[in-house]
């Protein structure tokens, strides 16, 4: 059984005494600092996912491989010659399926998209301001932040992200966040606007709490004591790190380096399950179907 995640109505508290409770866990964790250390990592995973903004092309390549696995077109024939997207919108999707077009619904489940009744239609030209596609809303952004700035020739400007409320723009090697506002007829207005300075910070923080997740996870399978001193230390640095407003850039990337060292190293350890106190490899049971999965050893 896996880790357990956040259901998307579940609250912090409700969500740390079910993962705490939960037999993989007890199995798998049986110290209970360990086993609060990876369910507030699963909690705190939640958190910065729904913090993060999805990138046009992520968002739909994600739905492109999703769609793929629902029409089956790994699966034997009938299946469709070609399917690619048209247009990706907050909550649906337009996509072609053999020359024909289709809507459909979509939610995010457990961190994958659910579909629901797609139905044909005969255009994507869809421009509301409900409906704006993220990547009309990004190409009328670049566009009203053009005229807002006032370029002159040779002057530029990019959006390096952005969600339904705000933006986050480069120009000059500077990136700023603005507020923003866009009207029914498509017009832009804009709020006030701040330098951002930590967003490299931000990612390297982002990426220092996965791997800080994933080290607990791995230590909890392996017998990594014999070199126990190695573990609690980078656990340490990675939790003063992250739980810092103010951080370091530089500490923060070269804790992300040793983190990973510390990760390899315990994943190049055998996985052990621990029975009556003392702990075994997989060899030890009559059934481990993954040598992985200690949970499932037999």
């Amino acid at each position: 059984m896996p880790i357990p995640r956040p259901h998307d109505d579940e609250t912090e508290k409700d969500f740390i005494a079910r993962c705490m409770g939960d037999d993989t866990m007890n199995t798998e964790y049986p110290d209970n600092a360990q086993r609060s250390g990876v369910c507030h990592s699963q909690w705190d995973n939640k958190e910065s996912k729904e913090a993060r903004m999805l990138s046009d092309k992520e968002k739909q390549s994600m739905l492109l491989a999703a769609l793929i696995k629902e029409y089956g077109m790994q699966a034997e024939d009938p299946r469709p010659k070609s399917l690619k997207i048209e247009e990706v919108f907050a909550d649906r999707v337009i996509y072609n399926v053999d020359g024909q077009l289709y809507e459909s619904p979509f939610s995010m489940v457990d961190d994958e998209p659910k579909f629901g009744d797609a139905t044909k239609v005969t255009s994507t030209k869809i421009f509301t301001k409900e409906a704006l596609s993220m990547e009309n809303r990004r190409t009328l952004l670049d566009a009203a932040l053009t005229s807002h700035l006032s370029l002159g020739e040779g002057d530029w400007v990019w959006i390096e992200d952005f969600s339904e409320t705000d933006v986050v723009y480069n120009r000059d090697r500077q990136s700023y966040r603005t507020s923003y506002t866009l009207a029914e007829d498509g017009v832009v207005t804009f709020g006030d606007t701040e330098k951002v300075t930590r967003q490299i910070t931000y990612k390297a923080k982002e990426s220092l709490q996965e791997t800080y997740s994933e080290i607990i996870q791995e230590a909890g399978k392996r017998n990594a004591l014999k070199d126990a001193a190695r573990v609690k230390k980078i656990l340490e640095l990675c939790q003063e790190l992250l739980s810092s407003e103010d951080a370091d850039e530089k500490k923060v990337g070269n804790a992300a380096k040793e983190a990973v060292k510390v990760l390899n190293w315990i994943k190049s350890l055998e996985a052990e399950k621990t029975e009556d106190g003392a702990q075994f490899p997989a060899s030890a049971f009559a059934y481990a179907p993954e040598a992985d999965k200690p949970s499932v050893w037999k």
